[in-house]
């Protein structure tokens, strides 16, 4: 194997309870030629000081800024680093000591753009609460874009950000949208874009599930932002003659809305639902008279979705109550 730098971007803010495990285990990775950029955010409590605590270290690089984000501070590493291949690694995440050499030897091998492990889900305390596990493929924009929308084959794995390796030059005219939280979402049609990617069956990386992260936020609150970055996805689709996906897209929208209206607490949020759920209905309606093929489960769940949300956000709070 050539001996590529490899530089791994953590961008850190308020993590003191977990940063040193992640670190540490970068720290050990059985493949040397890595540079670690520790990117602390703005943070409030002791993470900033723990970050120093490394800059002894040859292959680890400290970097203080002021609070912009998370797509802020992996946009400030992408611009401070140096390898030739790029990974993120949250901060309150860890990684087993071959997860650079194993990711690093299938990417020079297969001559994809990325590479992408399978992973630990794990909980606060550290206690693997189970896999997301893939199974070995490669993977082009078409089949990524069937598994999600046709196959239904994808798992979280796809789209996140922090379980891949990445040639350099596809940050190269990238970079993350500042100050939204559905950065892995908004971005993932662009590094995806006319390229592939090799999906590893090997669990090399552990995510934690945390209380009051972004992700549980996320689950948690009706999610205009993520209506809005789908848009932009339905956009792009059209605009690259992707007609296959379109629908599939509106209903995947659709759902967003009504899980919004399951979760709902007060009358405004209901309130931005529905004006939500009648601007999809335009923007159907006009998708419509594109006399696109719709497979008939896609038909059914429209029905539903647009012409019974309030039944439709109804069975869809007593699955989230049950689950």
């Amino acid at each position: 194997m050539n001996s590529n730098l490899v530089s791994i971007i953590v961008p850190i803010y308020n993590v003191e309870k977990y940063l040193r495990k992640c670190v540490d285990s970068l720290l050990k990775q059985s493949y040397s030629n890595i540079e670690i950029l520790l990117i602390d955010d703005g943070s409030t409590d002791n993470s900033g000081r723990i970050s120093d605590e490394y800059s002894n270290y040859n292959n680890v690089r400290v970097y203080h800024k002021e609070n912009g984000g998370l797509s802020d501070a992996r946009n400030f590493g992408i611009e401070h680093s140096k390898g030739e291949f790029l990974a993120f690694v949250d901060s309150d995440d860890y990684v087993t000591e071959d997860y650079i050499l194993r990711m690093l030897d299938k990417i020079q091998k297969t001559d994809v753009d990325i590479v992408a492990c399978s992973y630990y889900d794990i909980s606060e305390d550290g206690q693997i609460l189970g896999k997301i596990q893939s199974t070995d493929r490669i993977l082009n924009e078409k089949n990524f874009w069937d598994d999600i929308y046709i196959n239904i084959k994808a798992t979280p794995a796809y789209g996140v950000a922090w379980n891949k390796l990445y040639k350099r030059n596809v940050f190269e005219n990238l970079r993350y949208r500042k100050g939204i939280l559905n950065e892995d979402d908004d971005i993932i049609y662009d590094v995806i874009h006319g390229r592939n990617m090799f999906m590893m069956d090997d669990l090399l990386y552990y995510y934690r599930q945390r209380q009051g992260s972004i992700m549980d936020q996320m689950k948690k609150t009706f999610n205009i932002e993520r209506i809005e970055l789908i848009y932009r996805r339905l956009e792009k689709f059209k605009k690259n003659e992707q007609w296959e996906y379109v629908s599939y897209v509106l209903i995947e929208i659709a759902a967003i809305i009504i899980n919004g209206l399951a979760i709902s607490s007060n009358d405004e949020e209901r309130r931005q639902c529905y004006s939500q759920l009648n601007k999809l209905k335009r923007v159907k309606n006009h998708i419509k008279r594109m006399q696109l093929k719709i497979p008939i489960k896609l038909r059914l769940k429209s029905y539903l979705y647009f012409e019974f949300p309030r039944f439709s956000s109804l069975i869809k709070k007593i699955k989230i109550n049950f689950l």
